[in-house]
């Protein structure tokens, strides 16, 4: 059986998947992250899971 890192597995693992968080703010790299929220954006999944969760949708600005 594999390790899972949700289910404790292996701490090296875990350091890979999470790690732009061990390094300090300033120097991480959220490009990743904001290339997926942007992907979200355009193809409306954003909109669909803030009308789902908050009855509105909140991923525009008013």
């Amino acid at each position: 059986m594999g390790s899972s890192v949700v289910g404790g597995g292996d701490r090296q693992q875990l350091r890979q998947v999470l790690g732009f968080l061990e390094a300090p703010a300033e120097q991480r790299d959220y490009s990743a992250i904001n290339d997926a929220l942007a992907q979200m954006d355009a193809d409306g999944t954003l909109s669909r899971l803030s009308v789902k969760y908050f009855g509105m949708d909140i991923s525009e600005e008013q």
